[in-house]
């Protein structure tokens, strides 16, 4: 079996939230995030599997109806996405790029932008510091 491709393990990420979004349970092991995992978004920097995994849990998950994938540009070891999330309540559209890279199979970083003003309006008070 060869080995995936860079395209191939983020858009299994994407799946993998897109799957967690409509049912709420998210397969931690099928968004292949490296154990030190370093995620930058206007709102701050996330570091650490752990860390990342818990603004899923706690913050996207419930607040996030479904991403719109809009193009996609990979290399051998790096994907950009441009992407919108649409939010539950209220229901926002915030556009969104984000660029990940990937070593051994893991994304070991990701580059998250979007205007921090509309994530502020849909997260409503919640917690905000991921992306």
């Amino acid at each position: 079996m060869s080995p995936r491709s860079t395209e191939e393990i983020v858009n299994e990420y994407f799946t993998t939230l897109q799957n967690a979004y409509a049912s709420g349970k998210l397969n931690p092991n099928k968004l292949h995030l490296a154990e030190d995992i370093v995620v930058f978004t206007p709102n701050g920097r996330a570091e650490g599997k752990t860390l990342v995994l818990k603004a899923y849990e706690e913050m996207l998950i419930p607040n996030i109806q479904k991403l719109v994938i809009h193009k996609q540009f990979s290399d051998r070891s790096s994907v950009c996405t441009i992407y919108d999330y649409i939010t539950k309540n209220p229901h926002l559209t915030i556009p969104a790029a984000a660029w990940y890279k990937v070593k051994d199979g893991l994304i070991y970083e990701m580059h998250i932008f979007f205007d921090p003003a509309l994530w502020e309006k849909a997260m409503s008070g919640k917690q905000r510091k991921a992306g």
